[in-house]
């Protein structure tokens, strides 16, 4: 009889290959790169890297104010 140790073991294992297959399947490489492709033109947007601009230069500001500058 195995030890109870070796069935969590054993079930681990199992659990470890299945996330494995699930992961390497091609629907979802599919949608990890359609993600990256969507997530990349959000960050090219222009709106958002003025956005992105204006927090930065606002950021500064406040800094500037901290600090005494």
């Amino acid at each position: 009889m195995s030890e109870p140790s070796d069935k969590v073991t054993e079930a681990l294992e199992t659990v470890k290959e299945k996330i494995n297959e699930f992961a390497e399947s091609d629907t979802v490489q599919d949608a990890v790169s359609t993600a990256k492709d969507k997530f990349n033109e959000f960050a090219e947007n222009e709106k958002v890297q003025d956005a992105l601009s204006t927090a930065k230069d606002k950021l500064d500001e406040l800094k500037a104010k901290i600090s005494g500058s």
